[in-house]
């Protein structure tokens, strides 16, 4: 069941500092970005209500042994 709806549970933050990395943020590119590394981030909001709790159920993970990937770790 897909609880987002991007009309309630999509938050857009602008003119925060982003990765000096991501060429994209470049004012060339679109006039909405202020300045180069400056543009908006997202905030997904994909939770279940509170109240709606009792219809979902938490996803089960495998069990996973570290020591196959970070044997030098033990």
């Amino acid at each position: 069941m897909l609880l987002f709806q991007s009309y309630v549970d999509l938050i857009t933050v602008p003119g925060v500092q982003c990765h000096p990395l991501d060429s994209s943020n470049n004012p060339a590119y679109h006039l909405g970005i202020r300045g180069r590394g400056v543009a908006r981030k997202a905030i997904f909001d994909c939770t279940v209500p509170f109240d709606q709790k009792d219809r979902f159920q938490r996803t089960q993970f495998m069990d996973v042994n570290p020591k196959y990937w970070l044997s030098d770790m033990f």
